[in-house]
């Protein structure tokens, strides 16, 4: 019975790091260098875990109860991971022109991720000392443990991404664990363990009857907006939704916004221009890639448009502004591969080339993936997010990488500058003068 609690414990460890990493890139806005520092601090804290408890083995009379605090020790610094996350994180977040710099997340991650896994090392060594060296405790534990993780992590990926508040799941299967070693080792509560196990309890009961109390906050600092009216995961990230005290709404993918009320007018120009400044007079062929927000998307309808995106809930979030288009749930860059139309405009809407699952629509291969299905006067348009007065130096290169790999896929490459560079790319020279760019935005 002793071979079943690795088990149980690399099943639960792998979700709570999936969990983590998780709610992390939604904090961070999808920031791909978080990704390697996570690993980079894991294994910092299983390193010096190793360290400690080589120097302090000799010196724990009891293995089995410091197994069990341990264990509860781990659970509880999940729990203040994830209120260091959500609560301080949002007075730390770069400001408009910026972006989190590799201090604040290098922080963010040691005070939240190294003590997980510096106690993850000390329940593995110490649990393994209950083994006789006959047994070879260090390779079947780390292959049950292994195990454990595999399946963990395949129970996540099918079954529990969906859980909006898997910081109260996680925290219940704690108990569930702690129980199970309690009698399995037959431990003898004594007063600091019962002490461990109220403040788990407790902190099991702030989460299931606050956490999404606590996102709100969160979600206030970082937005202005003080009510939560919509928490969904899906495989693609994160939908969040909330409103001000007008009611108006904003909604954000990731951290990202995709959908603010007040904003309308301002779209439904930046929408007539982009088909304006295509000099054909007839019904145009538009392929839209990703999901640009609903404003505007009205304009699109006296053309022939199909939009083309990965997550089939944003059928949920927004059926009546999809209403009307040829709507296609496929990954962008599959559908190209098999699609034999050639349209007059393309806009590629993912904003930011951050994450691993968004960035690989930035390459040269996907730019001329699209230049394929573009016809001889056709033009591509990039937004990439940006600022209007100041832009530092990560989102000066960022920009001017996009640039120059689309210069390197297009002939005629240009761009307006805002709080979202709007980069325009054809095949051919178009006018892109002052006198054009006024005619054309208000022409519609």
């Amino acid at each position: 019975m002793k071979r079943i609690v690795p088990f149980i414990t690399g099943f639960i460890s792998i979700i709570i790091q999936t969990a983590l990493i998780r709610e992390y890139l939604i904090i961070f806005k999808g920031n791909e260098l978080l990704i390697g520092l996570f690993f980079l601090v894991y294994f910092s804290g299983w390193a010096i875990g190793g360290f400690f408890i080589k120097l302090f083995l000799e010196r724990i009379r009891d293995i089995k109860e410091a197994v069990f605090n341990l264990i509860s020790l781990y659970f509880i610094a999940f729990f203040f991971s994830l209120m260091i996350l959500h609560l301080f994180c949002p007075y730390i977040e770069g400001v408009t022109g910026k972006m989190y710099s590799f201090g604040t997340i290098i922080i963010a991650l040691f005070s939240g991720v190294f003590p997980l896994t510096f106690l993850n090392c000390l329940i593995f060594s110490l649990y393994i000392s209950l083994f006789s060296s006959e047994e070879n405790p260090p390779g079947r534990i780390y292959f049950i443990d292994g195990f454990g993780g595999f399946f963990g992590g395949v129970i996540f990926s099918f079954i529990l991404f969906r859980i909006n508040n898997i910081g109260a799941l996680i925290l219940g299967l704690g108990f569930i664990l702690l129980v199970f070693i309690k009698v399995n080792l037959q431990i003898k509560l004594k007063a600091r363990n019962i002490v461990l196990i109220l403040f788990l309890l407790t902190a099991f009961l702030i989460l299931d009857f606050r956490y999404f109390r606590i996102v709100e906050s969160a979600g206030q600092k970082r937005t202005g907006y003080s009510e939560l009216f919509l928490y969904r995961n899906s495989p693609y990230g994160n939908y969040a939704g909330l409103k001000n005290t007008e009611q108006e709404k904003i909604i954000l993918f990731n951290g990202i916004s995709i959908f603010a009320q007040g904003w309308t007018e301002l779209a439904e120009q930046k929408t007539d221009f982009m088909i304006n400044l295509h000099p054909g007079t007839e019904k145009k062929e538009i392929l839209l890639l990703g999901f640009p927000g609903v404003h505007g998307l009205n304009k699109f309808k006296g053309d022939e448009t199909k939009i083309v995106f990965r997550d089939s809930v944003l059928f949920e979030l927004f059926p009546d502004e999809l209403k009307g288009f040829n709507l296609i749930n496929k990954d962008p860059r599959l559908f190209l591969k098999n699609d034999i139309t050639r349209y007059d405009l393309i806009w590629v809407t993912f904003t930011e080339p951050l994450s691993i699952s968004d960035n690989r629509f930035f390459t040269l291969e996907f730019m001329r993936l699209i230049k394929e299905h573009l016809n001889d006067d056709g033009l591509v348009y990039f937004n990439v997010a940006a600022s209007e007065n100041y832009i530092s130096e990560r989102q000066k290169e960022m920009l001017r990488t996009v640039y120059f790999t689309l210069q390197s896929a297009f002939q005629e490459v240009r761009f307006i500058p805002g709080d979202e560079f709007l980069f325009i790319s054809s095949q051919k020279p178009f006018e892109f003068t002052p006198e054009v760019l006024v005619n054309t935005e208000f022409s519609r």
